[in-house]
């Protein structure tokens, strides 16, 4: 796990700088340091950024594509890439995206080129090379841009796909939180109550059941606080496991076996992955690195291993389609490279097959919601019952009993 380190250093010109920097270990805080071209004085452990940073692993997509764009266009201004850097450190909110623009802008101060300062500052490998082939041409602004539009879109198509289950989320937590207080208060005061009316009690056994589930639960009535708070850690604690199954990769598989859950996911993954691969190859970076890249930055165990034969097969002298078709990818993305490398422009019909997976991605995430919306209509309904039979159900039984 990456730790936050607050830390005061002298620059190349004997300035001494505070900042915040990310890595494993005081060590490797220090020698991240020294690869920018800053001499470290002082680093301490900054608790509060390295709590922050358990959450946010990597720059914020969209501060990212941001700043790409942003210092793109400046440079297609006339303005340098350090005057770019500059003014990013005031319109960069994320804290760890600010911090490597600033090591960047330092590491250029120090000499280091373009792709060797983003290298240091910790910007992802595919970008430093997409930056470093492009920039001894004259055109590391069009590679910006090109950056960050890519982000854009793939951020952009893994937020709706996201998106799709954000309903579901909330109203599972508000139910879980909602029986837990029908357990502990609702129906603790509703059989108080009842008692208290001297009307006969006449249960079903289901509500009678219930009733007894409250008692064991609370420790009897009135409830004994030790036993509530134990029961509620063990109830809290059963959904926390099956969240924590939810999110696992036993689950992932069993919904893999969908197809049209996995269709959406392997189009989904092949969308980004194949938009990075395009940015690569346009830079002139061989075909073989740029797969192993990519393949790294997979979300799906089968198309890491799909792009990592390819890089094996070019790299045996097979050509682009020829490795692709014996590599495991699916038949869309085997068809796409098919007809990019016959019509001669293999960069555009890459290109054309990362947006046709786009528009494809776009329409089934549409149609899941909308059967989403279905299950959550139901849902609430569900709710709804439920609310009713652990609060209102009880009193109108008894009441209608002593009719």
């Amino acid at each position: 796990m990456e730790r936050a380190y607050n830390y005061t250093a002298k620059n190349g010109r004997g300035m001494v700088l505070n900042g915040m920097v990310h890595a494993a270990s005081k060590p490797l805080a220090y020698a991240r340091l020294k690869r920018a071209g800053f001499k470290p004085l002082r680093v301490t452990l900054n608790a509060g950024g390295t709590i922050k940073g358990v959450f946010s692993k990597e720059f914020d997509t969209q501060e990212l594509a941001r700043f790409y764009i942003t210092l793109g266009r400046r440079i297609q201004n006339g303005k340098s890439l350090g005057d770019g850097l500059e003014s990013a450190i005031d319109y960069v909110s994320d804290p760890r995206l600010r911090q490597a623009v600033m090591i960047m802008r330092q590491a250029m101060i120090d000499g280091q080129s373009e792709h060797q300062a983003m290298l240091a500052a910790g910007f992802p490998r595919r970008d430093c090379l997409s930056i470093k082939s492009t920039a001894e041409a004259g055109k590391a602004a069009t590679s910006f841009i090109s950056l960050g539009e890519e982000i854009q879109r793939t951020d952009a198509i893994r937020r709706s796909v996201s998106s799709t289950f954000r309903i579901p989320k909330v109203m599972a937590v508000f139910m879980v939180l909602f029986i837990w207080a029908a357990i502990v208060f609702m129906a603790p005061m509703t059989l108080t109550f009842l008692k208290q009316t001297g009307l006969r009690l006449s249960f079903s056994p289901f509500i009678a059941n219930y009733f007894e589930f409250v008692k064991l639960f609370n420790g009897g009535l009135p409830r004994h606080t030790t036993t509530t708070v134990i029961s509620s850690c063990l109830y809290f604690g059963a959904f926390a496991g099956i969240a924590y199954f939810l999110r696992s990769q036993t689950f992932k598989d069993m919904l893999d076996r969908i197809e049209s859950l996995r269709t959406l996911s392997v189009k989904s993954d092949h969308a980004a992955l194949w938009n990075s691969f395009v940015l690569l190859y346009d830079a002139a970076i061989p075909a073989k690195e740029a797969a192993v890249i990519v393949g790294d930055s997979a979300k799906r165990l089968d198309s890491k291993r799909a792009f990592h034969k390819m890089g094996k097969l070019i790299d045996a002298g097979r050509p682009l389609d020829d490795a692709v078709t014996n590599a495991g990818f699916p038949p869309v993305v085997m068809n796409g490279i098919k007809a990019a490398v016959s019509s001669g422009s293999i960069v555009q019909g890459m290109t054309e097959m990362a947006k046709n997976l786009e528009e494809d991605v776009r329409v089934m995430t549409d149609l899941l919601q909308e059967n989403v919306k279905l299950l959550s209509v139901l849902f609430v309904g569900l709710g709804l019952l439920l609310v009713f039979v652990m609060t209102y159900y009880p009193m109108m039984a008894s009441v209608m009993s002593n009719l």
